[in-house]
């Protein structure tokens, strides 16, 4: 079954028509038990303590790695997005509202355009709509650390723009980011704004891709669309931090840096203390090829559009 998921992202044009590819391992290169020797190897010395940091914390910092003309194409890009509206890129936002003295949110999804832009909101998967955004994760700096993380061939599979902090509690990604394997997958901030403290900042427990995984009640690590989120989520990872001594970190970068993350990072936006402050960001989910996103295990439809030096983008495909 998984090889004939993988033929169908496998191909070139949108819809792709190669054949199936090799299955992956469970684990990614560098989570190998070899991963030591291979690092003292083939990595060039000047990338060793970045590669290092990712491995025993989690995430690695690179700044100024999306030049500043690149940004400001893919800015525009949104806000023109945002003014006259564009029938092919998705927002997901959110009416919330108080009922019996109860806090209560509808989950929300539209075509972009001027009435949506003052909710709570999240754009989606704009990297496979906008030529801007795939220029931005072309970047040469960029590029060259997805490919020496994830190989040859990199395929960006879910993405997301944040005008705003999101406030959301504790996560890792891989319960909600659908993908087998599941582990195969990195991710990547990228600021397009100098980022202020209290904006909602990006917030993570330095080194907690080597915490103990959630398991749900029904006995998997992914919840899936639409599942209640379990009352204990969020607190599992705060005494998991708790008891190991993790620190939170975060995230306060200046436009063109990038935060690149492991799967099992636990991070979540931190609390909006100043409600003036934007925080606008790209975020993109990005596998090796041959990894099967969770929008075609029930054989949907999906967009996929290739770039230039072994990019790849899909995403669902909505509203058809």
């Amino acid at each position: 079954m998984l090889d004939k998921l993988r033929a169908k992202l496998g191909g070139s044009g949108e819809d792709g028509d190669a054949g199936a590819q090799d299955p992956l391992p469970e684990l990614p290169w560098y989570d190998q038990p070899d991963a030591d020797a291979r690092i003292g190897v083939e990595i060039d010395p000047a990338d060793r303590d970045a590669l290092e940091s990712f491995r025993s914390n989690g995430f690695m910092r690179l700044e100024g790695a999306i030049e500043p003309e690149r940004l400001d194409r893919l800015l525009a890009s949104i806000d023109k997005m945002w003014t006259v509206g564009d029938p092919e890129v998705w927002v997901e936002h959110y009416k919330r509202e108080v009922v019996d003295g109860k806090l209560t949110e509808e989950v929300l999804c539209d075509p972009v355009g001027p009435r949506w832009r003052d909710d709570p909101h999240k754009m989606l998967d704009l990297h496979v709509h906008s030529a801007a955004a795939r220029e931005v994760l072309a970047s040469p700096e960029f590029a060259r650390w997805l490919h020496l993380l994830l190989g040859p061939q990199v395929v960006a599979f879910q993405s997301l723009v944040f005008d705003r902090g999101t406030e959301q509690g504790m996560h890792r990604d891989t319960n909600f980011v659908g993908l087998r394997p599941a582990w195969q997958m990195i991710a990547a901030w990228i600021a397009l704004e100098d980022i202020q403290e209290g904006s909602g900042e990006l917030h993570y427990f330095s080194g907690s891709n080597h915490l103990p995984d959630y398991t749900f009640p029904h006995g998997g690590n992914y919840l899936g669309v639409g599942t209640p989120l379990p009352g204990d989520y969020c607190d599992h990872w705060h005494l998991g931090a708790a008891e190991r001594g993790l620190e939170v970190q975060r995230f306060l970068p200046k436009k063109g840096d990038v935060l690149i993350w492991h799967a099992g990072l636990v991070h979540g936006g931190s609390p909006i203390t100043n409600p003036d402050a934007t925080r606008r960001s790209f975020v993109t989910h990005f596998s090796p090829e041959g990894a099967v996103p969770a929008y075609i295990w029930g054989g949907g439809e999906c967009h996929r559009v290739r770039h230039d030096g072994g990019l790849s983008m899909t995403a669902v495909a909505r509203g058809r």
